[in-house]
């Protein structure tokens, strides 16, 4: 049973709901059996219940208070609805004949703690209060339900009112009325409840009071699922809105995923790098920020041995726009912040995603590589790709076309200068890695030697770290790249 959509009301605007009715003087308070509203789940005595009923009352005001008489459960241990009290706070108040509480001078104010059963967390809590009043009326904009959360006290108003019997007292002047107040907590299970109320004036007599707990075990939300993970030509002429990137999707890039041998179908040629993703998800649980995500760069299978990629510019949350009606996240690097690397995206299992485990991926950039297949490196290939498949102004390039680096729907002399000037080469190259599967991946300090295509990872590694040594090094041409 769920309360967590439930609206909580103001006191001046409780509701009625339906269980009023005409009851002779001084008849039971509704007792929870299971399948009268507000306690259609759930009976006085079962698991996680707490119960504690006073009828006669002993202390006006003050402590110790009064203990329950007409009935209390769990006994003993904790928790305990015998350890209850209602105490009272007016120092006029007394004890009528009949064990009742009341003040002629002053307005009679209470407090009632009952204990609870400290489920803590994923646990909704029902609280319901009787309260049976003689004369003045009880004033209803005082009533407040008050619990801990572990670190401050939560203060709450009734989530639904009854006044389930009204009877006029004749002589003796108001009415003697039977109040019922409805209290929900959701998602977690305190170690006690404060319930508070006033009288409107004084003049009222406190004849009874019930409260009744009850924990239920809040239901477990499907986990979010992920949709979709796109890269897109950010700053392109097909970016044409900062939150509308459909149209600047890659449809021919997908992500690499953990446990998968890279191709060109997972990584880009774009001349300004890794500038933008969007992750599609249904069933976010909050908004994510960047303290969700973990990026990491590099150019090996040792994954776990990455260096941190540089920071995103942004992170937006649009709701509904992805793919079948899912959240996107997109996510934008400067043009070149992340450029000739792979980038490892993980979003993490946390409150604001909802995701049950991290969801690992990889999109790579090997700018200027036309010719793709099973190598990478940009060289003569692809120069000559871009020379012998010339768009123009009357031919536009599609978004998908190989040979246009910059992606500005031109293939032309800036294409074909950029592959002549930025070649890449066994040491420098993007490899076509194959990252280990999601656990390991994960596993900090666990580093994995996967043999790659073109030979051991470690000896790519030590050439790639012998090649720094010398001091060698690449040059990007960066003049005449149309932006």
């Amino acid at each position: 049973m769920s309360f967590r959509n439930w609206k909580i009301l103001p006191p001046a605007a409780v509701l009625l709901f339906g269980l009023a009715m005409t009851a002779p003087a001084r008849a039971e308070f509704v007792i929870p059996d299971g399948s009268t509203a507000p306690f259609a789940e759930w009976s006085r005595g079962d698991a996680n219940s707490v119960y504690a009923e006073w009828d006669v009352f002993t202390v006006p005001y003050g402590e110790p208070g009064n203990a329950p008489d007409v009935g209390s459960s769990p006994t003993g241990g904790s928790p305990s609805g015998e350890a209850a009290r209602l105490i009272g706070h007016e120092e006029t108040a007394f004890l009528s004949g009949g064990g009742n509480i009341y003040s002629f001078a002053a307005p009679t104010d209470f407090t009632a703690n009952v204990s609870g059963h400290n489920n803590g967390a994923n646990w909704d809590t029902r609280v319901v209060a009787q309260v049976r009043t003689l004369g003045s009326p009880l004033d209803l904009n005082s009533v407040q339900l008050t619990y801990n959360d572990g670190s401050n006290d939560i203060p709450l108003m009734a989530a639904q009112y009854a006044e389930l019997s009204r009877v006029p007292l004749g002589g003796f002047g108001g009415d003697l009325v039977d109040h019922m107040f409805v209290f929900d907590i959701g998602g977690f299970n305190p170690s006690s409840v404060q319930f508070d109320f006033t009288a409107e004036s004084s003049s009222m007599s406190l004849d009874r009071l019930a409260v009744d707990t009850y924990a239920f075990a809040a239901p477990v939300d499907d986990p979010a699922t992920i949709e979709g993970r796109f890269i897109y030509y950010r700053n392109s002429v097909f970016d044409t809105s900062p939150t509308v990137i459909d149209g600047a999707i890659a449809p021919d890039k997908v992500a690499l995923l953990p446990g998968e041998m890279a191709s060109s179908a997972n990584y880009t040629n774009y001349t300004r790098g890794i500038n933008g993703l969007a992750i599609d998800v249904s069933g976010l649980a909050g908004t994510p920020t960047l303290e969700d995500f973990v990026f990491k760069v590099g150019n090996d299978n040792l994954v776990d041995a990455w260096e941190d990629a540089a920071p995103p510019e942004s992170l937006t949350v649009l709701d509904g726009a992805g793919v079948d009606g899912a959240d996107r996240i997109l996510l934008t690097w400067a043009d070149e912040a992340v450029y000739d690397t792979w980038l490892q995206v993980s979003m993490l299992a946390s409150e604001n995603t909802g995701l049950s485990e991290p969801d690992v991926f990889y999109f790579g950039n090997a700018p200027g590589d036309g010719s793709g297949g099973s190598d990478a490196a940009v060289g003569p290939a692809d120069e000559l790709g871009a020379r012998n498949n010339i768009h123009g102004f009357g031919n536009r390039a599609l978004i998908d076309d190989p040979w246009d680096y910059n992606r500005d729907r031109l293939v032309d002399v800036v294409d074909q200068l950029f592959a002549r000037n930025n070649p890449t080469g066994f040491l420098d190259r993007l490899r076509l890695i194959a990252p280990p599967g999601p656990v390991s991946a994960l596993r900090s300090g666990d580093l994995h030697a996967v043999p790659e295509p073109n030979g051991p990872a470690m000896l790519i590694s030590a050439g790639m770290a012998i090649a720094g040594a010398l001091g060698w090094r690449r040059y990007k041409l960066s003049a005449g790249v149309v932006s």
